[in-house]
C-alpha cells in the first residue's frame, strides 16, 4: 500500500488539522474542498499514483461524500474502485449512510486522533 492519503472535506480546519496529524505519522496528505475535485483529480492521475486511503467527509457542497463514494465504485472494473474508502459523518448521518457499501469503513464524528491514526496504520501499511 501506497503512504498517500486523500482527505475530502468541506471544512477547512478540519483538513488542516488532520493533514498536520497524518503527515507527522510519515503520510504524504493531499486535501479536498468537496467531493467533485477529489474525483477529477483521481481520474485525471494514474493507477500507481492512487493514495492507499480516502478519507470523505459526509457534508459538503457540489458533492458530498455518499456522491462520491457512490462515483468511485460505480465501475467496478475501474482502478478507482478499489482504493479504500473512509466515510465521516455524525452519528444521525451514519444511520444515513446505508447506500453505502459494507467495505467502506464508517467513522463517527467527533473521531479520537489515536483510533484514526490505528485505522490509517492498518490500511495503509
Amino acid at each position: 500500500m501506497t503512504k498517500k492519503i486523500f482527505i475530502i472535506d468541506d471544512d477547512q480546519d478540519v483538513r488542516d488539522v488532520l493533514e498536520y496529524a497524518i503527515s507527522n505519522e510519515g503520510y504524504s496528505v493531499r486535501t479536498f474542498e468537496n467531493g467533485e475535485v477529489a474525483l477529477k483529480a483521481l481520474r485525471d492521475m494514474s493507477p500507481q499514483n492512487y493514495p492507499g486511503l480516502l478519507i470523505v467527509d459526509y457534508m459538503m457542497p457540489v458533492m458530498d461524500g455518499i456522491t462520491f463514494i457512490q462515483e468511485m465504485i460505480s465501475d467496478a472494473s475501474s482502478p478507482l474502485a478499489s482504493i479504500p474508502m473512509a466515510f465521516c459523518s455524525a452519528m444521525g448521518e451514519l444511520n444515513e449512510s446505508a447506500s453505502i457499501p459494507q467495505n467502506v469503513i464508517r467513522l463517527q464524528k467527533p473521531m479520537e486522533l489515536d483510533d484514526l491514526l490505528d485505522m490509517i496504520n492498518v490500511h495503509c501499511l
